[in-house]
C-alpha cells in the first residue's frame, strides 16, 4: 500500500476525524518513547530492555 503526499498532508495537518485519532495516537507514541529514554537507566538489566529499544528504534527508522 503506497501513501501519496496528500493523504499525509491530511493526516498530519487535517481537521477531520482520522487526522485527529492519528495525530492523538502519535502523541501517545511520542510520550511513551520519551518515558521509556527516561526510564531506560533503570531498566538496563532487564531482558525486556533491547527488545522495546529495537523496537523503538525501527519505528523510528521508518518513520523518518
Amino acid at each position: 500500500m503506497r501513501i501519496n503526499k496528500a493523504v499525509l498532508t491530511e493526516m498530519y495537518h487535517g481537521n477531520s476525524e482520522p487526522a485527529i485519532r492519528f495525530r492523538s495516537i502519535l502523541l501517545v507514541f511520542d510520550a511513551l518513547i520519551i518515558a521509556f529514554f527516561v526510564a531506560a537507566p533503570f531498566m538496563r538489566e532487564s531482558r525486556s530492555f533491547l527488545v522495546v529499544e529495537y523496537l523503538i528504534g525501527a519505528f523510528l527508522a521508518v518513520d523518518r
